[in-house]
């Protein structure tokens, strides 16, 4: 029989260990790299949801022991200060998305050989 309770545990342990990488990725200017932290790290809460779940159902209430207790404080601590860092290169992201965007739709102009405003010539 597999032990549900421990498998949370070593899920929200996971989950707190990959925000602490994602969070000194994001302080030492690795985006990419703490952009595929972030998205384990998801993967790894959706997994303690999951044991948690089975663990209930063995009735076990992993939740509410001393142990879950304090990894869910120092997850917060590392949510907090996450939160606002992932909030600004967003921010930044969505900046340069707009700016590539602009520089695109200028290409485009430039290689379609029509002026931005069409001309009339006087034939007769």
């Amino acid at each position: 029989m597999q032990d549900f309770a421990r498998q949370a545990k070593e899920a929200l342990a996971v989950y707190l260990a990959r925000g602490h990488a994602a969070l000194e990725c994001l302080k030492a200017g690795e985006i990419d790299q703490a952009s595929e932290l972030l998205r384990k790290r998801n993967a790894a809460f959706h997994n303690f949801k999951a044991q948690d779940a089975l663990a209930l159902q063995e009735g076990k209430d992993f939740s509410q022991t001393e142990e879950a207790r304090e990894l869910w404080r120092e997850i917060q601590k590392v949510e907090k200060e996450l939160s606002p860092l992932v909030a600004e290169e967003r921010e930044k992201a969505g900046i340069l998305h707009q700016k590539i965007r602009d520089a695109r739709q200028t290409i485009i102009r430039y290689r379609s050989g029509t002026p931005d405003h069409p001309r009339f010539e006087k034939t007769a």
